[in-house]
C-alpha cells in the first residue's frame, strides 16, 4: 500500500517554473490564442458568404418556380423536375450552412 501512495503523492506535486520559463509558456499561448482567433473569424467569414450564396438561390429558385426570368419576363417551358432537382440541393446547401454557422434556420420553405 505505501509505494502505490507514494507514486501518487509525486504526480500531484506542480513542478517549479522559472520566470523565463513561464514567460515562455505564455508567449506561446498568446501565439496559439491568435491562431485560434484567426482560424475562427475565417469561419465565421466562410459561414456568412455560405449563407449569401444560399439566399441568393432561394431568391432564383423562387423566381423560377414563379416562372420569372432574371430580367424579370416571364420563362416559357420552365421544367418542373430541374426546379425540384435545384430545391433538393439548396435545401441540403442550406441545411449545411446552418450546421456549420449554428443558426439552425429552417430552410425548407417547400412543400
Amino acid at each position: 500500500g505505501g509505494v502505490g501512495g507514494s507514486a501518487m503523492g509525486k504526480s500531484r506535486s506542480m513542478p517549479e517554473l522559472d520566470s523565463a520559463e513561464m514567460e515562455k509558456l505564455r508567449e506561446e499561448m498568446e501565439a496559439k490564442d491568435a491562431r485560434i482567433k484567426a482560424v475562427e473569424g475565417e469561419l465565421v467569414n466562410n459561414a456568412q458568404a455560405s449563407a449569401r450564396e444560399i439566399s441568393e438561390l432561394k431568391l432564383r429558385l423562387f423566381e423560377m418556380e414563379m416562372g420569372v426570368d432574371d430580367d424579370g419576363s416571364a420563362l416559357h417551358g420552365s421544367d418542373d423536375d430541374n426546379i425540384s432537382e435545384a430545391s433538393s440541393a439548396l435545401m441540403s446547401a442550406g441545411e449545411m450552412s446552418a450546421t456549420l454557422d449554428g443558426t439552425g434556420t429552417d430552410f425548407s420553405f417547400m412543400s
